[in-house]
């Protein structure tokens, strides 16, 4: 049993740096078009892709921690998923 937390837990981590760097690319894809729009300086854009990419890596391990702590994790694989088809649906604001 405490083989497959610690892989549990190595996944976790895993897939945590995978959303992270995934999200980081999803950022970095879309804000060349916006800079262009909004006519910003290659410095800024640089400025705010790291001041989203370096908090968001940073701070996902304690989130879970605090998520596991609380014990809210099953409210949110409940409520996240509703929440998404509801969008989906046009019954609330995107």
């Amino acid at each position: 049993m405490h083989n497959q937390r610690r892989w549990l837990a190595v996944s976790a981590i895993g897939f945590s740096l995978f959303l992270s760097t995934l999200d980081g690319t999803i950022v970095a894809l879309a804000l060349p078009p916006i800079a262009r729009h909004f006519q910003l300086s290659a410095r800024l854009v640089s400025t705010v892709t790291l001041g989203y990419a370096i908090p968001l890596t940073v701070l996902i391990l304690p989130a879970g921690d605090l998520v596991g702590r609380f014990r809210v994790l099953p409210t949110f694989l409940v409520a996240g998923p509703a929440e998404s088809a509801k969008r989906r649906q046009g019954l609330l604001p995107v």
